[in-house]
């Protein structure tokens, strides 16, 4: 059975005045092989984690690229990531962990799972279920969840999340 083809843009940034106006230009990309993620969490998180009383309810998950671009004047601006945990009856934020890729996108997704249950932990909440809108994220986070005890589920909105994240920008933005 041949390999999914994967293909990607890939953006090419370059500094064209002393770090202040960038050039971008587009490349298609053919990743013939998909990559595994290895992904470790530390095994103190998961005793505290399976410690804590296991909880009825759910949380919403989600990942994605936050507005804007970071980087001091003259370098070359990266973008961040955001891990939004949000818990649906409330609304309540559960936690929020911002990422990098400076290590490459496998890295940075390999540590996704340790980062959630770090969330989970703080919040001192065992969910049943975990909720994601991102079939990546889904097929990601579901072997490793359901060996926690919680259901993963793959869902095509996750009305808590975005709520989170309007309230987030609008914050971020300075119109709260």
């Amino acid at each position: 059975m041949a390999a999914a083809v994967i293909r990607a843009v890939v953006l090419k940034r370059r500094s064209i005045v002393a770090g202040r106006i960038w050039e971008d230009s587009a490349r298609e990309l053919t990743l013939p092989e998909p990559f595994t993620l290895n992904s470790r969490i530390d095994h103190a998180a998961i005793d505290e984690f399976e410690s804590l009383a296991a909880d009825a309810g759910s949380a919403e998950v989600a990942f994605f690229l936050a507005p804007g671009r970071v980087g001091r004047p003259g370098q070359r601006p990266s973008f961040t990531y955001l891990l939004l945990v949000v818990e649906p009856e409330s609304c309540c934020i559960l936690g929020l962990e911002l990422f990098q890729a400076l290590d490459g996108l496998h890295r940075m997704w390999e540590e996704i799972p340790a980062k959630l249950v770090s969330i989970l932990n703080k919040a001192g909440f065992a969910p049943k279920e975990l909720r994601v809108s991102s079939p990546r994220l889904h097929e990601f986070l579901a072997p490793i969840f359901e060996d926690l005890g919680m259901r993963v589920f793959l869902r095509e909105s996750l009305p808590a999340v975005e709520e989170a994240r309007e309230s987030l920008w609008e914050f971020m933005s300075g119109r709260s």
